[in-house]
């Protein structure tokens, strides 16, 4: 009887050391996931941060999009009147004459220019007002 209140005490004995070895490796996990649960609240934080510039910037924008957008209407409604405008004068007078202006200067009009005064005799004093 002594031998098997021996034995179990033995057994008991190393069921505590294997009892204690899985206490401490559970010990390490629970460490180990604290700290993951530290930098992904960390990294959650930095994300909320993010998250509220983007808003921000969102509004902006929104904001900038609506004066664009009220400029742009601005602009059509006077393009809309400078056409309506142009329309108008064009069918006030149908008979306007066009004359075309000459890209070269003609031969016996060169003697015009050569006759005008030099560059350098031109001043206030020289021309008649």
């Amino acid at each position: 009887m002594l031998k098997a209140i021996r034995e179990h005490g033995a057994a008991l004995s190393e069921e505590r050391t294997r009892n204690a070895a899985v206490v401490d490796t559970l010990a390490a996990r629970i460490s180990d996931a604290g700290k993951v649960i530290g930098r992904q609240r960390r990294t959650i934080a930095e994300q909320r941060m993010q998250i509220s510039t983007l808003k921000d910037d969102r509004v902006y924008l929104m904001g900038e999009i609506e004066h664009r957008d009220t400029v742009i209407s601005a602009i059509r409604e006077a393009v809309r009147e400078r056409e309506a405008e142009l329309i108008a004068f064009e069918s006030e007078e149908p008979n306007a004459e066009i004359h075309h202006m000459p890209r070269r200067v003609q031969a016996e009009q060169e003697s015009t220019w050569d006759e005008a005064l030099p560059a350098e005799a031109l001043s206030a004093e020289a021309l008649p007002a």
